[in-house]
């Protein structure tokens, strides 16, 4: 009987581990998705001090859209913490709707970039897509 109760014990324990560990996964998903999004949003924007200057419109669309990017990022992010905290069904359907809305965004740039750029680009979708697995 007693060894049955440690057991026990120690399963409920490494299953608070395992769920401990998720967490802290997921946050750092989501954080290094924010990272990548802002990187490649000043890469093309710049910031608010020092905007970056367009000479073509080419240029100043993959701007825009790494912008896009960002904003559908900061929404997800905001989407799936109010999921966390409430769990209903409304906020699931919310959630997956701005996921989506994240992976137009995502795709609206893909094989746009070149080089580091292009690598920011894969690993955001990369942890977005372990964001909401972690989720």
């Amino acid at each position: 009987m007693k060894g049955t109760k440690a057991s026990s014990f120690h399963h409920v324990v490494d299953a608070r581990e395992q769920q401990d560990n998720n967490a802290r996964q997921w946050l750092q998903a989501g954080a290094e998705a924010d990272r990548l999004a802002g990187e490649l949003e000043s890469d093309l924007a710049g910031t608010p001090d020092a905007p970056v200057m367009h000479f073509d419109a080419q240029q100043a669309g993959l701007a825009l859209a790494a912008i896009e990017l960002a904003k559908q990022n900061r929404q997800l992010r905001f989407a799936v913490s109010i999921y966390r905290g409430s769990e209903t069904d409304e906020a699931l359907q919310a959630m997956t709707r701005q996921f989506e809305a994240s992976r137009e965004a995502y795709r609206l740039l893909e094989g746009k970039f070149a080089g580091e750029q292009a690598e920011k680009h894969r690993q955001f979708q990369t942890q977005v897509e372990e964001y909401i697995a972690r989720c």
